[in-house]
């Protein structure tokens, strides 16, 4: 959707604070803040998530959207991106060792369709500027005597190349540019309290036909006039929040921040809104639970020692 622009790599200031129990029975660390382990559960943990902390800025993927070849044709990797970000707010964790181990775990989850096969497990991984600078390196692997170049950009691209191309996709290409009232109304009515519930959701934008953008929806403010501005993570500009708007009076969305970067007329104009991915989040709140149990527990343990 852009014209390539290579790998710009942006300065990240800072992280949030590695894990620590400030209070006996109580974690904190990069994703929640005062998590109790009474009764540890997802909602919990969401619960425990204060997004402008946790989804900040200083956490997003420290590159810019880039156009690759596919064969005919070049795409971007904004999908891909994306779901990347998602993973890397629930589960990258500043305080995580670095490990040969932890940088396969950590792009076989970018990458998802590994050499071996479909890669369906979800880990705890580090994430750091350095981590980052790792990930980018990557590693070199061989299965079934053809060999592999493993990256945070060739894994990327991987990704982006299956999930672009997947049949099901033809359904957003169904009309020209935004959707009906009663299409917005119910996409709204599960974006709405997904958002309010610290539950990333991945849309397409679609500006024209052709023409689709898919973001990380972090956090969102409602205007006195009633308007929702929706806070995401755009891959063209990692660098700031975006904002789309959803407006109760005209039920439609509106995204001219993101469409104005698009050779498309009048970008004020409503754009389609679509849903997707929502069982990769399904997946990655189990592992948080798990996770968070397990913390839980450790610290009984060291208490009671």
């Amino acid at each position: 959707m852009i014209k390539y622009q290579g790998l710009i790599l942006i300065l990240l200031m800072s992280f949030a604070q590695p894990c620590f129990s400030n209070a006996l029975g109580e974690i904190s660390d990069d994703l929640v803040s005062n998590l109790s382990c009474d009764n540890v559960s997802e909602k919990s943990i969401l619960d425990s998530i204060d997004p402008q902390i946790a989804f900040s800025i200083n956490r997003h993927i420290p590159v810019k959207n880039w156009n690759f070849s596919v064969g005919l044709y070049e795409i971007g990797a904004c999908w891909s991106l994306s779901r990347s970000q998602r993973i890397l707010f629930y589960l990258g964790r500043s305080d995580f060792e670095p490990t040969e181990r932890s940088l396969k775990q950590s792009l076989n989850m970018l990458r998802k369709h590994v050499p071996q096969g479909v890669y369906n497990f979800w880990h705890v991984i580090p994430w750091t500027p350095e981590w980052f600078d790792t990930l980018v390196r990557g590693f070199s692997e061989t299965y079934q005597n053809k060999n592999y170049v493993r990256s945070f950009k060739n894994d990327i691209q991987v990704y982006q190349n299956k999930r672009f191309h997947d049949l099901d996709n033809t359904s957003y290409l169904q009309g020209d540019r935004e959707r009906s009232k009663a299409e917005n109304i119910k996409t709204q009515n599960k974006l709405a309290p997904n958002t309010a519930a610290k539950m990333l959701s991945l849309i397409i934008l679609r500006p024209a036909r052709n023409t689709q953008h898919v973001v990380v929806v972090k956090y969102a403010i409602t205007r006195p006039t009633g308007e929702i501005d929706y806070f995401v993570y755009d891959s063209n500009r990692p660098a700031k929040d975006i904002v789309v708007t959803y407006s109760p009076a005209t039920q439609h969305f509106y995204a001219p921040e993101v469409v104005q970067y698009f050779n498309i007329p009048r970008p004020q104009d409503p754009v389609g809104v679509f849903l997707v991915d929502e069982n990769d989040r399904t997946e990655i709140l189990k592992k948080l639970k798990e996770h968070y149990t397990l913390l839980c527990q450790e610290q009984k343990s060291w208490a009671i020692n």
